[in-house]
Order: structure tokens, then sequence, then C-alpha cells
């Protein structure tokens, strides 16, 4: 079983995972954190790495856009629960908004291909309860995320919106995190996950 994950930063995501990976255990699924290359797994390195202001914009495009390659070849075993924390979507929306036509026809190509989440969900968050979440996170040295809350508001509110309906428009489902009670979204998730499958 596959579950994806997405949303905006500091939507709760990684929270949301760690969380929801603990009441998978206890009810007897067995749980993988996502193999992905954009949050773990062999090409992180390459990733963070690409995201440096000298590197080319377009050296930093394919990287993201190669970053997904890997999910081609992997195929979620029987008796095993992947969570993925973010799916192609995320760069797909990247290029709407961004207006790479290349990239786009190259994900959506590589869109049709990847494996269908059985469950998918889109985490959202209103901006003001995710830049106090940003305000109040412990590494502030990361300046992508000071420009996501001041000068890049705007581009990053059209990335959202077009990133929640690709991510709706692929099956996922809309759950809102406005609180910090992650438990109400993770009960919300077991529920599709129980609906479809029973524990081993």
């Amino acid at each position: 079983m596959l579950i994806t994950i997405d949303g905006p930063d500091f939507a709760g995501k990684s929270t949301i995972i760690a969380a929801l990976s603990r009441a998978l255990a206890e009810r007897g699924y067995r749980v993988c954190l996502s193999r992905t290359s954009l949050t773990r797994g062999w090409m992180v390195p390459l990733v963070e790495w690409a995201q440096r202001p000298s590197i080319p914009a377009w050296i930093k495009s394919l990287v993201f856009h190669a970053a997904y390659l890997p999910d081609l070849f992997w195929r979620v075993p029987r008796d095993t629960v992947f969570l993925q924390e973010t799916y192609w979507p995320r760069v797909l929306a990247y290029d709407v908004v961004a207006k790479r036509r290349v990239g786009y026809l190259f994900m959506r190509a590589i869109g049709w291909m990847m494996p269908k989440p059985d469950v998918g969900v889109f985490i959202d968050s209103r901006f003001g309860v995710r830049k106090r979440r940003y305000q109040q996170s412990p590494d502030q040295s990361d300046q992508r995320d000071a420009r996501r809350f001041g000068p890049d508001r705007a581009f990053h509110t059209r990335l959202i919106a077009v990133y929640k309906t690709l991510s709706r428009r692929h099956g996922a489902i809309v759950m809102k995190n406005n609180h910090e009670d992650v438990q109400v979204v993770v009960a919300q998730i077991l529920a599709l996950v129980e609906r479809g499958r029973r524990p081993r």
C-alpha cells in the first residue's frame, strides 16, 4: 500500500507522517518510510546541492525532475505500507507556475507511469499558521523559507493553489491542518487506510 502526503512547507507533513507511522505500526501494519529522493534516499545530497544559489536554474530543475525517476522501478510489496512525503505533482506544479514547458511535458509523461497511491492526501494549512510554525522552528538558516513568507509570497501562493489542484486531480483528498493536534488528521487517514485493507 502506498500512502502519499503532499502539501506546502510547514503544513505539518513530516509531523503527520511520524504520527501516522506509529499509529499504523500499533495496528499491525508493516510500515516503511518513503524512498523518494526529495526527502530520503540516495539522491538527497544531490537535491540539496542543486538548491545552492550558485547552481543554474536549469540544473536545479533537471535534478528535481530526475528525483522521482527511481519510483518508476520500485513497487510497494503487498505486505508493506509505504509512507511517502510529497509526490510528483509537487514538481509538476512548479513547471506550471514557472511556465517550464519542457519540464511540464516530461513530468506529465512520467506521472502517468508512476504507481498510483492507494491513499493520497494533500495537507492544507492557512498562510498565517504555516508562517507561525516557521517562526517557531528551531532552524531558520534556510533563506528559501524566509523568502516563502516574505518577498516570494505571491509566487508561492500561486504555486500552492496549483499544487493542490494537481494533487486532487490525481486522487488526493484535501485535509486541513490549522491546529496543533495532528491526531485529528491521522485519524482521518487511518480511516481511509483501514477502509481499503486490513492489517496483517
